[in-house]
């Protein structure tokens, strides 16, 4: 079901090419989303979502800060951390 999951922006921004984590994943992290966005996970998928730096940091409770790392190599992280070593 959709509203299980939060929404990943694809390469480009917007959700084209984006994929989605389960909400049960970053929900636990609402207080660093509100630190590094100033809105709710919530309004942040209604938004769009997080690119996958973004929610990366969420998830590992950190302050937001640019990478270098392309788009894949990011969403590869943000999957280990979401779901394991793959």
């Amino acid at each position: 079901m959709i509203s299980d999951l939060f929404p990943i922006m694809g390469p480009h921004g917007g959700s084209t090419g984006g994929s989605f984590i389960p909400w049960k994943a970053i929900a636990p992290h609402e207080a660093q989303a509100q630190k590094n966005h100033q809105q709710s996970l919530a309004r942040l998928a209604e938004r769009g979502g997080l690119d996958p730096n973004e929610a990366l940091c969420i998830l590992l409770d950190k302050p937001w800060e640019p990478t270098m790392g392309d788009y894949q190599t990011r969403l590869v992280q943000l999957w280990r951390v979401v779901w394991g070593p793959l």
